[in-house]
């Protein structure tokens, strides 16, 4: 047959008809999504032909079921890719695949992203036909030639492509994951290819562009924010792929670590400041700096064409004083890092591998050089308990110390720990039965994390603390983080740190 015609979408991480309920589609900040664009790169660059791969953006469109239908009696899809980045998805690629079958009975249906960790699920509830688990780039292109050269019906022959999970009766087959693509290069955001999946739409394209000025604290804080030849516009840019971390409340789907190519970013670059009015960079990566020589070419690159920049995805080991000194040197407004806990009991159990010093110095450099650099902390760890919430309070109160303002200034973030398929916190609840093995209940915990916020309203009680105190744990934090602030500055007032 000659190339299948293949139509891949993006899908909303809340369930179906509660869109509107948590994102004005017409303010709020959109990611790129670049796992489709990779896929679309990918296929195309084994050869297959470019105008048969379509995309259809379902989660910025927000359509209708008929909306959908209409949509594929247009396009008449032989492969619908799925893509679901997070665990939440799941009943929106029920419906959709519902849909689809109902449609186009004959299409292959494919999901990839973070909630194939959940693949006996997807393929037993849903009208899914094959599951992509961890990079997809070369499972989707062989995929693609199997449908080219195979018409039938045969999935075990399919269950021999390394990261291709599919149902035989009910036997889940699976080989091993795939390797990434050979000669593999970060995809940069291709506005063009997004704008092509807006249908009817293409003002939406706006939403990839923030003004800096509706980014909260990220560049408002810092002086140069206010220098008036700064274009207003804030566009997202990835530097690298991968973490080189496994926590054990994270949902990673891929392995390793690769670097972007900066001749790519410098070409993204040139091409987007002028094209999308951006005069500041919010950058992508899970886990930014961890190779020194690079992050620092991008700095370079950052002060070449007077960019202001975030990063917000930051162990603190991979920053010293010095980096950070380089950093804000060449236009760094913040650094976010992933702090965890103020106990090293609960680090330790989420494997941070790092220690509350090591978080400590990093946030030093960072307030020193006034770079706005907010904490990030999580409750609700197997292990948790009075002790340690103390001792995450009482390092919030040191922390604040320090840095010279009330905690209740400091605007740092706590969140209550949510258990996602694939991680090592998941398998814990399953064997504590906090979350059942069998595939409805396994189903019935899926639907339920598409309404599901991290915060206590939503908790898994993971280590079996009394209810009274699992409400408590986030005022607990503060009331100690106030008791520790004022005990160490009634010994000595502390210093004014002015970036926060």
């Amino acid at each position: 047959m000659t190339d299948p015609r293949i139509l891949l979408c993006t899908l909303p991480i809340v369930a179906p008809g509660q869109e509107y309920k948590y994102m004005d589609k017409t303010k709020a900040y959109r990611q790129p999504r670049l796992g489709a664009q990779a896929i679309r790169d990918h296929v195309i660059r084994m050869g297959h032909a470019q105008d048969r791969v379509l995309f259809y953006d379902i989660e910025m469109l927000s359509p209708t079921d008929d909306d959908i239908r209409n949509k594929l009696l247009k396009d008449k899809p032989d492969i619908v890719g799925l893509s679901a980045v997070l665990s939440h998805s799941y009943l929106q690629v029920k419906r959709v695949a519902k849909i689809i079958k109902e449609v186009a009975p004959h299409c292959w249906i494919v999901v990839g992203g973070h909630l194939t960790a959940s693949a006996r699920v997807i393929l037993s509830k849903t009208e899914v036909d094959v599951c992509v688990v961890g990079d997809g780039e070369e499972p989707f292109s062989r995929f693609v030639e199997f449908v080219k050269i195979d018409a039938t019906d045969r999935l075990e022959n399919l269950a021999d492509i390394p990261g291709l999970c599919v149902r035989k009766g009910n036997e889940i087959l699976f080989s091993e994951y795939a390797k990434k693509p050979s000669g593999e290069r970060i995809v940069m955001p291709d506005y063009e290819f997004f704008k092509s999946g807006l249908e009817d739409q293409p003002e939406l394209l706006d939403r990839y562009f923030q003004p800096a000025d509706m980014m909260g604290n990220w560049f408002a804080l810092d002086p140069r924010f206010k220098q008036t030849h700064r274009r207003p516009n804030t566009a997202q840019v990835p530097t690298t792929k991968g973490c080189t971390a496994r926590c054990t409340f994270c949902q990673r789907s891929t392995k390793g670590y690769r670097l972007a190519d900066i001749n790519d970013l410098e070409r993204h670059l040139i091409d987007i400041i002028e094209k999308y009015d951006v005069g500041y960079i919010d950058v992508l990566d899970e886990n930014f700096g961890s190779r020194r020589d690079h992050a620092r070419q991008f700095a370079d690159l950052m002060k070449k064409y007077d960019l202001l920049w975030t990063a917000t995805g930051v162990r603190c080991t991979n920053v010293n004083r010095a980096d950070v000194e380089y950093f804000k040197s060449s236009g760094c407004c913040s650094l976010k890092f992933g702090v965890g806990s103020g106990s090293q009991l609960i680090l330790d159990i989420m494997e941070k591998n790092f220690t509350t010093e090591d978080v400590e110095r990093a946030l030093t450099a960072c307030w020193d050089n006034d770079i706005y650099s907010p904490l990030a902390l999580m409750v609700g760890m197997p292990g948790e308990g009075d002790d340690t919430i103390r001792e995450t309070g009482e390092w919030v109160g040191e922390m604040a110390y320090k840095l010279g303002i009330h905690p209740d200034s400091m605007r740092y973030a706590l969140f209550y720990a949510l258990p996602f398929p694939g991680t090592p916190l998941y398998e814990h609840c399953v064997q504590h039965n906090l979350i059942g093995q069998d595939l409805e209940q396994e189903e019935e915990y899926l639907i339920s994390l598409a309404a599901a916020g991290t915060n206590k309203w939503c908790y898994l009680n993971v280590n079996g603390a009394d209810t009274a105190d699992i409400l408590s744990w986030d005022y607990r934090v503060l009331w100690q983080s106030r008791k520790t602030f004022s005990i160490l500055s009634n010994q000595t007032p502390p210093n004014r740190h002015s970036s926060q």
